[in-house]
């Protein structure tokens, strides 16, 4: 079932990706407007493909200089409502990527190997296919290896969905360049592998821990 999922958000990835040139932060905001259209419906997967179909085809909300007071997700269990948890932390996200923007970070070089925002919370990526890839990615590993529960699904699980697709990629990238980095060091007969903060690239990943108990 999850594989599924995963397929059917790539083909709405690829549907979009090469006449689409939607910001995440635009995509996100028009997100936010088909979750406040659609807050009484029952969780399940296929509603997740139908948001993230729809919000390709909804105008975005204009952004409120309110939500900049956001700083960060959050906390797991902080709320009681899962639709309020996800409503904080998209505002939180749209908040990060906006202050991203002002400042002049998703300029920066090489930002898909991850930076710290304005707020210092990091970040993978930043455009909406690279973003939902991940996220769907993430969420059917997550079902795979029973962290997230299939069978009860909920709008901390579509939390789930957002914050790996903030944080997802890089947890692949970073198993593929351990093992290129074993590889050579044991073609060159060296020992060790050299540590992560020796290779200068910031705060090594973690999976976010965003599921209800």
């Amino acid at each position: 079932m999850y594989e599924e999922f995963y397929d059917e958000i790539i083909k709405i990835i690829n549907e979009h990706k090469e006449y689409c040139d939607l910001s995440l932060e635009k995509y996100l905001l028009s997100l936010l407007t088909v979750l406040e259209n659609n807050k009484d419906k029952a969780m399940e997967l296929s509603l997740i493909i139908t948001l993230v179909a729809d919000a390709f085809k909804t105008p975005p909300k204009e952004f409120d200089e309110s939500w900049l007071c956001y700083s960060e997700p959050p906390q797991k269990n902080m709320y009681s409502d899962s639709y309020k948890s996800l409503m904080q932390t998209l505002l939180f996200q749209i908040a990060d990527l906006h202050k991203m923007e002002d400042a002049h970070y998703l300029e920066k070089d090489l930002i898909y190997f991850g930076i710290d925002s304005v707020t210092k919370n990091r970040w993978y990526n930043f455009d909406p296919f690279t973003y939902l890839e991940c996220a769907a990615a993430g969420l059917a590993a997550s079902f795979e290896c029973k962290r997230v529960d299939i069978n009860q699904l909920d709008w901390q699980t579509f939390v789930e969905f957002i914050e790996l697709g903030r944080l997802y990629e890089w947890l692949i990238l970073w198993d593929f360049i351990e093992d290129v980095a074993r590889s050579l060091l044991k073609i060159k007969n060296l020992k060790g592998l050299p540590s992560y903060q020796s290779l200068n690239l910031g705060s090594k990943p973690t999976t976010p821990n965003t599921t209800s108990e």
